[in-house]
């Protein structure tokens, strides 16, 4: 911790990603250094890490369970109790407003948000200047009349009603990772101003932010107790809200409107959800040529900068023949024609690490490999490789070789060759049976089970259950599924189709056809040169690439 300045000790830019850059959970009025952490990548290179953040675990949920308990219904204040902290917390506003406006302190948080959501030092000093003039608004006595309420007058004695606004009382605020400060920021004030008390959950990509804009308001007088905030994963913090559905008055969430809706179901309908719509620029026939570039460049950085911003990039781009005639595209093209994945105010969207993606995987592949050797004991099934042999000649084989028993196409390879999965008394009759059928040659596979065929119903089942828990994000670009050879994005459908290739026929030919009929011109393929050659044979007009060595994916890399 360093003293930016007096009385205001933070972690210093110097210190973001050194050893020395820990986050703590802060928790019952302390804060707290946990037991376990992990190292955050920094986006700008992922070869060095940002910060260590706590590894907030189910077990450590007990203390912001009995942090959410200790604030009753009625709030920590409200129109008849504790009725001072109206101008305590504009006495903190009015303070925390004047920090900000301190040049080295506005600026330590702009450099700190472009670190963990990288954007322009204009974009990130925006943020600053909004939380600023929110805390001048509500500086002095404005949280009281912020709080206010309204009376009846009636034509009797009692009959004059009073009401008055009363907060929720505990409340969990989860915000998201495009506006590090200015979202989880005014989401946190608002809260407090009305008497709640708060559980703070920031994206843990970004709660550095958070953590250290906290740490400023308690510089400037805010009590330690007011507000908890944990550093953990979106399951950590859905346990949290699990157990304590029944103490918390109201969830403040943005983010994910399927996670969204699966919160409403089990809280019961007690949150809040942010949302936003199309970002939509309209230029109307007042063209002036002398504000081109202007126009074109806030087109371009409205588009591109912070990728990952939907609620804040444009989505559609009304133009006039005026500007369309005065060559207002041609320029936004040139800027498009410039950016690329090593640009600077292109944000990564870090939600998990690139180990928890791995382990995450290789649980899977782990289930799915054991689960399909227990579905049939070794020795029980087989695999043939057909060579010389199309889709419809290893069918006709594969139905002729069944006799009662499973034989059905299993690999789709190419116009040439094709794979064939059953029990091991079908396999060896296919083999033995395969230049009857217009087939150059059998081969059995010295495979350890039948992939890609019924026999594998069992461990189809296991992974329908397992991946029904795992988290799948929609594809960035479409992808092409084996079992289906066309492009899926949807969630649900990948996760149905991940399902069905375990039984399913991996119908790779169809597949590269179907994307070469689409546009697509270059195949690449990592780690070997069988799929290269694969690719030759179905789409021999496509440019096709092997990198097999780091070197080979150096400079593939170098030539985008």
């Amino acid at each position: 911790m360093k003293e930016i300045i007096p009385g205001l000790e933070l972690i210093g830019l110097d210190e973001v990603g050194t050893p020395a850059a820990y986050l703590k959970n802060l928790v019952g009025g302390k804060w707290v250094q946990h037991h376990s952490y992990e190292a955050l990548a920094d986006p700008m290179d992922f070869h060095n890490y940002l910060c260590r953040y706590p590894v907030t675990g189910v077990d450590d949920l007990e203390p912001f369970i009995n942090g959410l308990a200790s604030c009753p219904k009625s709030g920590l204040h409200n129109p008849f109790k504790n009725i001072g902290r109206y101008l305590m917390l504009g006495e903190v506003s009015f303070k925390a407003a004047a920090m900000l406006q301190n040049e080295l302190v506005a600026d330590y948080f702009t450099r700190l948000i472009m670190r963990v959501m990288p954007k322009s030092y204009i974009q990130a000093m925006a943020e600053v200047t909004v939380v600023r003039q929110f805390l001048k608004n509500f500086g002095g006595d404005r949280v009281r009349f912020l709080a206010a309420g309204q009376h009846t007058p009636g034509d009797r004695p009692g009959q004059r009603p009073h009401d008055y606004r009363w907060p929720y009382g505990p409340v969990v605020i989860i915000s998201p990772f495009n506006f590090p400060l200015e979202i989880p920021a005014l989401q946190l004030l608002g809260a407090l101003y009305m008497g709640n008390r708060p559980t703070m959950k920031s994206a843990t990509t970004v709660s550095i932010v958070i953590e250290q804009f906290i740490r400023l308001l308690q510089a400037c007088g805010l009590p330690m107790t007011d507000v908890d905030l944990i550093h953990a994963g979106g399951k950590v913090v859905h346990e949290l809200l699990k157990r304590t559905v029944d103490i918390v008055r109201m969830v403040q969430f943005t983010g994910s409107s399927t996670v969204a809706e699966e919160l409403a179901v089990m809280l019961r309908g007690k949150i809040r959800v942010e949302d936003a719509g199309f970002d939509w620029k309209i230029l109307g026939p007042d063209f002036n040529p002398g504000y081109l570039n202007y126009v074109a460049d806030q087109c371009d950085q409205d588009t591109n900068a912070a990728t990952g911003q939907k609620c804040s990039k444009t989505s559609i781009l009304f133009v006039h023949d005026n500007w369309w005639n005065g060559g207002l595209i041609e320029r936004i093209k040139e800027r498009a024609a410039r950016r690329n994945i090593g640009d600077l105010t292109n944000g990564a969207i870090l939600t998990e690490t690139n180990q928890r993606i791995l382990d995450h995987i290789a649980e899977l592949l782990k289930l799915r490999g054991l689960s399909m050797q227990k579905a049939v004991p070794v020795g029980e099934g087989g695999m043939a490789a057909l060579l010389g042999a199309d889709i419809k000649k290893a069918s006709a084989l594969a139905n002729a070789s069944a006799q009662g028993e499973v034989c059905t196409v299993a690999n789709d390879n190419d116009p040439t060759q094709v794979v064939i999965s059953g029990h091991i008394g079908a396999i060896e009759r296919a083999i033995a049976a395969a230049k009857d059928h217009g087939i150059k040659r059998g081969i059995l596979l010295p495979v350890s089970a039948p992939f890609h065929c019924s026999l594998m119903a069992p461990a189809a089942e296991a992974m329908e259950e397992a991946l029904a828990e795992a988290t799948i994000l929609p594809p960035v670009v479409p992808v092409f599924a084996n079992v289906s050879a066309a492009p899926v994005s949807d969630v649900n459908e990948i996760r149905d189709l991940l399902v069905q290739q375990v039984t399913g026929t991996v119908r790779w030919r169809e597949s590269v056809a179907h994307m070469a009929e689409s546009g697509v011109e270059q195949f690449v393929e990592f780690g070997g040169k069988v799929l290269t050659g694969m690719v030759g044979r179905i789409a021999p007009d496509a440019e096709t690439v092997s990198l097999v060595s780091p070197a080979d994916i150096e400079a593939f890399l170098k030539s985008l």
